[in-house]
């Protein structure tokens, strides 16, 4: 299967899928961990019981787990995807996040250790010839755009994947109408800012109104 767009991956993803790419999210400084996974559920498992441990191999997130607290840092999913897909997917992902220099991650590869190491060029060009780009330079209709976020959302609802119901969505705007912060806000309903910020911006639970 050659590299298709992020949102093609859940659009035709098995709806009981448990790979993906991941993020860890400081609630308090806004800084974050990305990575990929075969199995979603272990990895978090594994990244909390390494954090809460003090051995994790990250030693940026490991910093940020001890300054602020298990409380304050959020595992979220950000894309389910194939198997085959992970590391390309992550990647793009990576490129896209770390000009913003609130990336955790020491590697800029996916894939790559927490050390700082890189693929060796004969690995990156196996990679490349395993994951060829058909879709570069191709564009999707507004049309067609609409109907995969349709199906994102409806898949996220069914997965029960989503942090705020509805009710919760009209609740969190009426308290931004009303001037409340969105630290204070995300607080009350135990989700991150982002999220918050997410929803006042109007990207994120576009569906409910």
């Amino acid at each position: 299967m050659g590299w298709v767009p992020l949102f093609i991956c859940t659009l035709f993803g098995d709806l009981y899928m448990d790979s993906g790419i991941y993020k860890i999210y400081c609630n308090v400084s806004g800084k974050f961990y990305v990575g990929s996974s075969q199995e979603l559920s272990r990895r978090k498992h594994h990244h909390y019981n390494r954090l809460r441990a003090n051995k994790h191999g990250n030693p940026h997130l490991q910093n940020s787990y001890n300054l602020y607290g298990e409380s304050n840092m959020t595992f979220e999913i950000l894309e389910y995807c194939d198997k085959s897909l992970l590391l390309d997917v992550e990647q793009r992902y990576i490129d896209s996040y770390k000009a913003t220099g609130m990336m955790f991650n020491v590697a800029s590869i996916a894939g790559a250790s927490m050390r700082n190491k890189r693929h060796s060029a004969s690995t990156i060009h196996i990679m490349k010839q395993n994951h060829p780009r058909p879709w570069t330079g191709k564009h999707l209709s507004a049309e067609h755009k609409k109907k995969i976020s349709e199906k994102r959302i409806e898949l996220t609802k069914a997965r029960g994947l989503r942090k705020l119901t509805d009710e919760q969505v009209r609740e969190v705007r009426k308290l931004k109408a009303m001037g409340i912060g969105d630290r204070t806000i995300a607080s009350k309903f135990n989700v991150s800012r982002g999220i918050i910020i997410a929803i006042r911006k109007g990207t994120r639970y576009t569906d409910v109104v």
